[in-house]
């Protein structure tokens, strides 16, 4: 809602900052617009150097320029749901998770362990009736789509 504001205001870019010590850990922008406004270019600062950043406007004007390096693609992939044969099919729970991952956390730290207990559950299923139906849903790209950039001391460009 920030960056909607920031491109309602007429910003043609935001930095946004974090409200504690540490960097923003991501976020999705999948829509051009909102409501409140369109999106614009955003990287995110950590909340150390967002709090210096408003103590120097605070202080007088300030220049300076941002340098965002990201990719926006259009990428095709396949999702796989499959519904209990019991259960109320106009009650269904759904479980669900990606089977994508991020060099960040690679495998087992995301999502490797939620898809496997997403997949367990399914085949422990079938020892037990349902009142509702179940729906199980293994999805990619669930990483793909972060447009924010987060500039953190480690990638942030030289001056």
């Amino acid at each position: 809602m920030k960056v909607a504001r920031a491109g309602a205001a007429g910003a043609v870019g935001a930095i946004i900052y974090n409200n504690l010590p540490g960097p923003i850990g991501g976020a999705t922008l999948t829509n051009l617009t909102r409501p409140e406004g369109p999106y614009v270019p955003v990287a995110s600062i950590s909340g150390t150097d967002g709090t210096a950043l408003v103590a120097a406007i605070e202080a007088g004007p300030v220049q300076g320029s941002l340098l965002v390096n990201s990719t926006t693609e259009v990428r095709h992939t396949n999702n796989v749901l499959a519904t209990t044969k019991e259960g109320d099919q106009n009650n269904i729970v759904m479980s669900g998770g990606h089977t994508d991952s991020v060099a960040a956390g690679p495998g087992i730290n995301d999502n490797g362990s939620g898809s496997i207990g997403n997949l367990e559950i399914a085949l422990q299923l079938t020892k037990w009736s349902v009142k509702n139906a179940v729906r199980f849903g293994f999805w990619s790209a669930e990483e793909f789509g972060y447009v924010l950039n987060s500039l953190s001391p480690a990638n942030t460009p030289p001056s």
